[in-house]
């Protein structure tokens, strides 16, 4: 009787379990609380490198967001370790040993009412509420993450966004980002890591990016609660509004804000441009340029400048921005070897007029002992 026992079981891992398939998608559709479709060819394996590959997996979405689905995709093979599973703990990603697909469609929607096309609990990224208790990043992480093609669309009617990000790349934990030279001339493999476009509407502002990232899943899971964040290498060029862009830095699970730092190139015709698009209220001035070490620590914005110009003024700024308060507040100084009142004048209450003459000083008075006994007056 044992023997029969293990030989059907043999015999069904070597098949890949066809008779599960029903099953499995009705305890999808239970935990994702969302209908799910998994189309053959379906095989799914227990005992020898536990996985399951589907021709195609979806996921739908709630009725009257305008979109048919959440998730569709395609050729998708996930792998992963039953010890990892049994070990796992609520607090902390599940570990995936791999995920990849040929094509992947994501559709992220959320109304004005705050009806959302993804499930309650499932993920609580950028366009969601934070709240206590809600998970605010993927709930897995992956060893291997391999994408042939991805899109993902974004349209968030309480920010006024609509986005279309197009994405592809591979990347294995430990695995280098860049690939270095080889040995006798031989060619180099493809660097590891992802590549991004993004292209659409950010809070009213035109937003046309390139990015690249040394890993996905590092920049979107949460990580283990007490442990420091892996940064991993990120860039990121374009437009934002009006202004011109170039990051290069490194970050890690941006989802939770736990960690962005890098150095900045920012310019444009006006900083009331920028404030636009970060949903900050920045004076109307003259063509700026930025040039600043920029951090981001659990909604805590670092900027310390290394060349600040604003029309015909040489400033300096050490500014911090502190969403985590209800009311955000930035703080900081703003100093400078030459300040012109016509370039800021709308930042301190003053219309200069157009022949306004240059003066050297400090914006913020109180940085400086002399400009406290003698502030500099036009």
């Amino acid at each position: 009787m044992l023997g029969l026992l293990l030989l059907g079981v043999a015999a069904a891992e070597v098949a890949g379990w066809p008779f599960l398939q029903g099953l499995l998608q009705q305890r999808l559709q239970q935990t994702l609380m969302a209908p799910v479709t998994l189309q053959a060819p379906f095989r799914l394996h227990l005992l020898v490198r536990p996985g399951l590959a589907v021709g195609r997996m979806q996921l739908g979405a709630p009725a009257g967001l305008g979109v048919d689905q959440l998730l569709d995709a395609q050729a998708l093979l996930v792998r992963w370790r039953w010890r990892d599973l049994l070990w796992h703990q609520t607090a902390t990603p599940w570990q995936l040993q791999e995920l990849s697909a040929e094509r992947l469609d994501l559709q992220l929607v959320r109304l004005a009412d705050g009806r959302s096309s993804w499930p309650v609990g499932l993920w609580s990224g950028p366009a969601a509420d934070a709240a206590p208790g809600v998970r605010k990043s993927l709930p897995v992480s992956v060893a291997l993450l391999q994408l042939e093609r991805g899109n993902i669309l974004y349209r968030d009617a309480l920010t006024d966004s609509d986005i279309q990000v197009q994405i592809q790349g591979r990347q294995a934990q430990g695995e280098a980002v860049a690939a270095g030279p080889v040995p006798g001339g031989a060619a180099a493999p493809a660097p590891a890591g992802f590549t991004a476009s993004v292209q659409g509407r950010w809070r009213r502002s035109p937003l046309q990016l390139s990015a690249s990232a040394g890993s996905a899943t590092s920049l979107l899971e949460g990580g283990v609660p007490g442990q420091a964040a892996v940064l991993v290498p990120v860039t990121l060029q374009g437009r934002i509004g009006a202004a011109d862009l170039n990051f290069h830095g490194a970050a890690a699970d941006l989802l939770s804000a736990r960690a962005l730092r890098g150095s900045l190139l920012l310019r444009g015709p006006s900083l009331a441009a920028v404030g636009d698009a970060v949903g900050v209220t920045l004076p109307t001035t003259p063509p700026f340029r930025l040039v600043a070490a920029l951090s981001h620590d659990a909604g805590l914005w670092t900027l310390l400048t290394k060349e600040v110009q604003v029309g015909g003024s040489h400033l300096e700024a050490d500014l911090r921005f502190d969403t985590r308060p209800a009311t955000p507040l930035l703080t900081g100084t703003v100093g400078g070897q030459l300040l012109r009142l016509k370039d800021l004048g709308p930042a301190i209450g003053t219309a200069a007029p157009a022949d306004t003459p240059a003066l050297p000083g400090v914006l913020d008075a109180a940085s400086d002992p002399a400009q406290r006994a003698a502030p500099a007056t036009p």
